[in-house]
């Protein structure tokens, strides 16, 4: 650009001289005689008019070149579908308007779906292999933990279909920890061409994790104590499931291992009413249950013997999947409830 520039300028200044001679001699005037070997000062000021427009349109040809490359070349982001409320929440927390072909019904339920506000601005389908088939080309289609029946079926339909081959199939994991579930994070950013944003995610979990282990000492009171999950049908969660999450950035032990207690189970009353955990978690108490399902309500938890625990009321649609919700919910309201 500085050559350009500095081309410019000469270009200017010679136009300047040229103007200058051309008010003592007539500008392109030559003798009548064109043959004249004589040198006439028309010719040279004719010349530089010629040279100067010439190379002005060179000048604003660079110009124009130069503004198309350094002008930022918007890449097309990959168009998405999601098979099932868990996919969904992938999707509608990270994917942007235009990539987002449809998503599922269960997405627009508030009671199980953290992102149920977007999906009502999206198409739904009904997860049928006919709807998935009219997917526009190189559709990515992801489908949730549970949905391993369902994308082998559409894997195998698309792989003796040429026409229809160049959709892409991720099938979500269901990870076992926080560090688990964060790799899936950034795995997803990837895969739908998101990365900054799950990134962004990440970086606040890890700047909450870092600022606990800084100030556990003295600002969590629940650091060396438990906390017990439990839902109205009388269950909990012990290890190995991705509501480790929480308990991990809370900086909180889960009771129910203490139980032995593995994945999404039961436990009997008198095994944590006996020894009340420092911090209850009621999951899926915030909307209406079957009352034959009920076996347990805040109620119970208000006793003398349960006074000294501390009860937070948790989000349904956060703990349903495990994903960005549960992540975003966590920093929001458990973590800081905790503290």
């Amino acid at each position: 650009m500085t050559f350009l520039k500095t081309l410019f300028t000469f270009l200017i200044s010679n136009r300047q001289r040229s103007t200058r001679a051309n008010n003592h001699s007539p500008a392109c005037t030559f003798p009548p005689n064109t043959f004249h070997k004589t040198f006439h000062p028309g010719k040279l000021i004719c010349i530089r008019y010629i040279l100067f427009y010439l190379i002005s349109f060179i000048f604003l040809g660079l110009i124009f070149n130069s503004a198309q490359a350094e002008k930022p070349i918007s890449k097309k982001l990959p168009l998405v579908w999601s098979a099932d409320l868990c996919a969904d929440q992938w999707i509608l927390a990270f994917a942007d308007q235009a990539q987002i072909v449809a998503v599922s019904e269960e997405a627009l339920d508030s009671r199980w779906s953290y992102e149920s506000k977007r999906a009502h601005e999206q198409t739904i389908h009904n997860a049928s292999l006919e709807e998935i088939v009219l997917t526009p080309p190189h559709t990515k289609l992801l489908f949730g933990p549970h949905q391993n029946y369902l994308a082998a079926q559409v894997q195998r339909f698309l792989k003796h279909s040429p026409k229809l081959n160049s959709r892409e199939i991720l099938i979500l994991s269901e990870p076992n920890s926080l560090q688990e579930l964060l790799d899936l994070t950034k795995k997803v950013g990837i895969w739908i061409e998101q990365p900054q944003s799950t990134q962004d995610l990440i970086n606040r979990v890890t700047s909450s994790i870092s600022e606990l282990e800084k100030h556990s000492t003295i600002k969590n009171p629940f650091n060396k104590n438990a906390a017990l999950l439990l839902r109205p049908d009388g269950g909990s969660v012990g290890s190995g499931t991705w509501i480790d999450s929480l308990f991990e950035l809370a900086a909180t032990d889960n009771q129910a291992k203490k139980y032995n207690l593995i994945g999404w189970g039961r436990l009997h009353s008198e095994q944590w009413m006996m020894q009340p955990p420092s911090l209850y978690w009621l999951a899926y108490f915030d909307h209406q249950t079957p009352s034959s399902a009920l076996q347990l309500t805040p109620q119970d938890l208000t006793s003398p013997k349960h006074s000294m625990s501390h009860k937070q009321l948790l989000n349904s649609a956060a703990v349903t999947c495990p994903g960005p919700g549960l992540l975003k919910y966590a920093l929001e309201w458990v973590v800081p409830a905790a503290h």
